[in-house]
């Protein structure tokens, strides 16, 4: 079972919470892809060591922007995370709205904004930021759920996507701003 991040590997990802939720669902399948670069990389890979993961991350590096979906389509589960923090409270991530295109299932470790979207959309499962029990309990449900409940995150993550990010929609709000204004 696969779970893949893209993006950046820094301070502001949370990276130690999902190594935390990783250490305690380890006895599963569970992996996790990481596409990406990052100034907190190397501290991450000396942690996933020092707790004998290896096994579980891999590290594909970074990849050009037209090559993402053919990754994300590889993966059983989408993961993003955020530190706790005011600022990411009200910032939507631009990873989450690429997860939601792809229409895979969404595991997120975040709060604010990005943690409603992911709740509102009904794409898969989302925990406090830098809670790594409750990151794992979540990775264990979308391991065991059926391909049926699965397949229903993804049809809502594409159709959330289509509905509130889609180009032709934000033009069409903006219009309707600018008319009204």
């Amino acid at each position: 079972f696969n779970l893949l991040f893209a993006g950046n590997i820094g301070v502001a990802q949370s990276f130690d919470t999902i190594v935390n939720a990783i250490e305690i669902v380890q006895q599963h399948n569970i992996n996790v892809v990481i596409l990406g670069e990052g100034r907190d990389k190397q501290r991450v890979e000396q942690i996933i060591n020092e707790k004998s993961l290896s096994n579980k991350f891999f590290f594909l590096g970074s990849h050009p922007p037209e090559e993402m979906p053919e990754y994300f389509a590889c993966a059983d589960a989408l993961m993003i995370s955020l530190k706790k923090a005011d600022i990411f409270s009200y910032t939507i991530p631009s990873k989450l709205q690429s997860y939601l295109a792809c229409g895979k299932p969404i595991i997120g470790s975040l709060d604010g904004i990005g943690r409603k979207i992911i709740q509102e959309s009904k794409s898969g499962y989302v925990s406090d930021a830098e809670d790594a029990d409750f990151l794992a309990g979540n990775i264990l449900k979308i391991y065991n759920d059926s391909d049926t409940k699965k397949k229903k995150f993804s049809s809502n993550a594409i159709q959330y996507f289509q509905n509130n990010f889609e180009k032709s929609y934000l033009i069409e709000k903006l219009e309707d701003i600018l008319r009204d204004y």
